[in-house]
């Protein structure tokens, strides 16, 4: 009988885990000349304690003229309901340069100096925009 259980336990588990293809839609390309950090809040300003563990940026980084997708875990439609729940019902996409994070090692010096650029967007615009954000 145990081993019945532990099959079903791990059934279980990595159907729950399974993400929609709706959910890795969101892209971004950097077109820039130097590697950067995304970070996508519901808040339309940084949040500090969100933001407060700059290897996790630095390890995430995006290479010049390398595309990403940043992906929402979940069920369907996890993007219409994070943007839907946002203050300004905007995705509200921050992105920070990586060698900046290295430089401060934090992220105290760069939200105070807004060394960082934010973008906004409605899922409309993300629609017509086939869900590629370009940096810049």
């Amino acid at each position: 009988m145990k081993p019945y259980l532990f099959v079903l336990t791990i059934i279980i588990m990595t159907s729950s885990c399974v993400m929609d293809a709706a959910n890795a839609r969101l892209q971004v390309k950097n077109n820039s000349s130097y590697d950067i950090s995304v970070e996508i809040y519901q808040s339309d300003t940084v949040i500090h304690e969100i933001v407060n563990y700059p290897e996790f940026y630095i390890d995430r980084k995006i290479s010049t003229g390398e595309t990403r997708r940043q992906n929402m875990l979940g069920r369907k439609r996890e993007w219409s309901h994070f943007i839907e729940s946002s203050i300004n019902k905007k995705l509200n996409v921050f992105i920070f340069a990586t060698d900046t994070i290295e430089k401060y090692g934090g992220f105290e010096h760069i939200i105070a100096h807004r060394l960082y650029k934010r973008y906004e967007y409605t899922e409309k615009e993300l629609d017509e925009m086939n869900w590629v954000v370009e940096y810049p």
